[in-house]
């Protein structure tokens, strides 16, 4: 007489989702034959993304639905909140499996940070700033990240999300050279996984 959905976040470990997510809400709706309107609802934070272990439940039940297979089918849309203010409203979709995968329509983007520090010390270029800015939606984000030449572990990784399919993003250094003197790159696009900063 009841119907239980699970529901789950798809693609994002609890990490990845604390760090992006703000939450996001899954509403299912289900029309019975008799025309009554069942809805049910369920919002994933980060706090009950780690507490529930990735599974969500929604439920409906039966009023005079005669027909099983049509009992089987509803309605759902998933409204996703993103940090810095952006969010995005889901639209109804049909469904009738027993489980819905709540896929974010973001991806993680790693960028790792390398170069020679002899070359950038030989330049005397003593501290090294990149800036990576990105779209969510009509909102511009940026990271940032410093990088001494002189320091033994010269590499850094800047993570951020782009809309899923896009890999394009845009990235500034700054070069602080002896005298306070400073020397930029422009702002420039990229799409790779590996960036270079010891290029003038």
């Amino acid at each position: 007489k009841q119907r239980e959905i699970v529901a789950m976040v798809d693609g994002m470990n609890s990490t990845d989702f604390g760090q992006y997510v703000n939450f996001v809400t899954l509403t299912l709706q289900k029309k019975h034959q008799n025309g009554e309107l069942t809805t049910d609802e369920v919002r994933v934070d980060r706090k009950n993304f780690n507490s529930e272990g990735n599974a969500f439940k929604l439920l409906y039940g039966w009023k005079d639905d005669a027909d099983r297979s049509k009992w089987l089918s509803y309605k759902y849309k998933t409204d996703w909140s993103f940090f810095g203010g952006y969010s995005i409203p889901g639209t109804w979709k049909d469904g009738d499996a027993g489980a819905i995968a709540l896929a974010p329509p973001f991806q993680r983007k790693l960028v790792d940070l390398q170069g020679d520090p002899q070359a950038l010390k030989d330049k005397e270029v003593r501290l090294v700033n990149v800036t990576i800015f990105y779209k969510l939606g009509d909102k511009e984000q940026s990271v940032q990240t410093s990088m001494n030449p002189a320091s033994e572990n010269f590499t850094k990784r800047l993570d951020f999300i782009l809309p899923t399919g896009v890999n394009d993003f845009d990235y500034e250094v700054t070069y602080i050279k002896k005298g306070n003197t400073t020397q930029s790159s422009g702002r420039k696009k990229y799409n790779g996984s590996t960036l270079f900063v010891d290029d003038f």
